[in-house]
């Protein structure tokens, strides 16, 4: 595989028996492969891109494609997971609710969800805290 040194994005789409929606997000910030910093960037390329490999793939339902940016700025894809993704609510931050749009759809309901702004731009950051412990000091002992 040729070395990929450019940004990371991950795609997260949703594809109905009418309607595909890919909303594209920029990883800015990965540890231990998860996302801690995400922004929304409503890339065409990358929007092209998830269309087409979801139709060839067979895709339903929300899953996602991750992609790297080659040195000419080029999306080239390095993995795809059909399933929901774990920052995958930024999407619904976003404007568009896949996961539960993906849920409605397998269960037979109405899927109409009229038209879908996406907002770009939209940033989710994760963080995670921690919790000191003093195993002498337990409360509630006597």
């Amino acid at each position: 595989m040729e070395y990929l040194p450019g940004e990371e994005y991950s795609a997260d789409v949703f594809i109905g028996k009418k309607n595909i929606i890919v909303v594209p997000r920029l990883r800015e910030k990965i540890r231990s492969g998860i996302t801690f910093s995400t922004k929304i960037d409503l890339r065409d390329d990358i929007i092209n891109y998830s269309c087409t490999l979801a139709k060839h793939l067979n895709l339903k339902y929300c899953f996602g494609f991750q992609f790297k940016l080659s040195e000419k700025g080029i999306p080239k894809i390095i993995e795809c997971n059909p399933r929901v993704q774990g920052t995958m609510v930024a999407s619904t931050l976003a404007g568009f609710n896949m996961i539960y749009f993906s849920v409605m759809q397998a269960l037979g309901k109405k899927n109409d969800f009229g038209k879908t702004t996406v907002k770009n731009n939209l940033r989710f950051i994760r963080y995670w805290g921690g919790v000191g412990v003093d195993e002498k000091c337990v409360i509630g002992r006597i």
